[in-house]
């Protein structure tokens, strides 16, 4: 069994393995960088640490993403690089049983099938599991870094 945190983008239910998450923040200020992705917003400072924050939306194409400041920035460890990705909103924690985690369909036509481990269905909703290993590959953790370390 494994457990994620359930959050939503664009009224879509996504989730990532709860071992990933450090904190789950309200939004923020954060600072721009400039001559970073358009993705990347900027950084904050959080409990005296500089975390990057990445929109999920921009990062998976979500076109029409919403932009109410009631956002939520949910704190990740992604092999060993704290980021925070900003997301609608938190809602939940979930139990699943591999079993209970479907393969992407090969005619999925959302976003990138490489961001996403599997697709969960539970409560009459879709929930779709990403893979953090894709969302940042590792070219992106080695400019987040140096982000980080400038």
């Amino acid at each position: 069994m494994e457990k994620y945190i359930v959050f939503t983008l664009q009224d879509q239910s996504y989730a990532v393995q709860v071992q990933h998450v450090v904190s789950i923040e309200r939004q923020l200020k954060i600072t721009p960088l400039p001559k970073t992705a358009d993705f990347i917003k900027g950084i904050i400072q959080l409990r005296g640490e500089t975390i990057p924050i990445i929109d999920l939306s921009e990062r998976l194409s979500i076109k029409n993403a919403s932009t109410d400041d009631d956002k939520q920035i949910l704190i990740l460890n992604v092999d060993s690089v704290v980021v925070g990705f900003i997301v609608d909103t938190a809602t939940d924690v979930l139990d699943l049983r591999q079993e209970e985690i479907n393969p992407v369909p090969t005619l999925f036509n959302g976003i990138d099938k490489n961001f996403l481990q599997g697709i969960a269905y539970k409560e009459d909703d879709f929930i779709l599991l990403l893979d953090l290993h894709y969302i940042i590959d590792q070219n992106e953790k080695n400019a987040l870094l140096q982000v980080i370390h400038d």
